[in-house]
């Protein structure tokens, strides 16, 4: 009986072995299935995250290319502006308030239609130097009509230091104008810079 029992320990030693050994193969052979599915998984998720990252750098440096455009056309409409204002300086005529207006809302509508690239400080700015060239024109056009069709011979000597107050709050205007008009092309540049 006891060689029996020696049998049969024997017999389930031996199978134990062999399951344990069966039983290490499959979880050795399912383990190394699930870490490749794993890597196969990241090895997708990172090519697929740089895909995104690529599409969204593109889509960055569209941006950043188009508003280093923007601000060059800006520059360019403003720069036309205050050849305009230069002119209608010199000489006081509706030809060139015409074009000076023209000119204006020319670079106004740019800056509407563009806001989505400038920066918010330098649209507050724009709208200030704005503010200071419409008092400008408010100003020539006064003096346009005071000077036309010789009203100007008729004047006593308090028209002619209100004719002289006039002109020098268009000349206040005129600098002022010229004083914001580069410290936006400063502020311009430093953004141009960091494009």
């Amino acid at each position: 009986m006891l060689d029996l029992i020696k049998d049969i320990l024997a017999i389930v030693g031996g199978a134990t072995v062999i399951l344990f050994a069966v039983s290490r193969f499959f979880g050795d052979l399912i383990k190394e299935t699930f870490k490749a599915r794993i890597k196969l998984s990241s090895d997708k998720d990172l090519e697929r995250t740089k895909q995104e990252f690529a599409i969204r750098r593109i889509a960055i440096d569209n941006y950043v290319s188009s508003q280093y455009e923007s601000y060059l056309e800006l520059w360019a409409l403003l720069r036309g502006v205050n050849e305009a204002v230069d002119r209608l300086w010199e000489d006081v005529s509706p030809r060139n308030i015409s074009d000076l207006a023209k000119k204006a809302s020319d670079a106004k509508s740019y800056i509407d239609q563009g806001s989505l690239f400038f920066e918010e400080q330098h649209i507050q700015s724009l709208q200030l130097l704005f503010e200071k060239l419409d008092s400008f024109c408010v100003g020539k056009k006064s003096l346009l009509y005071e000077f036309e069709e010789g009203y100007v011979d008729s004047y006593d000597g308090q028209d002619t230091n209100r004719i002289r107050q006039m002109v020098a709050s268009n000349r206040e205007y005129r600098n002022d104008w010229c004083t914001l008009l580069s410290k936006i092309r400063t502020s311009f540049k430093e953004r141009l810079s960091e494009l």
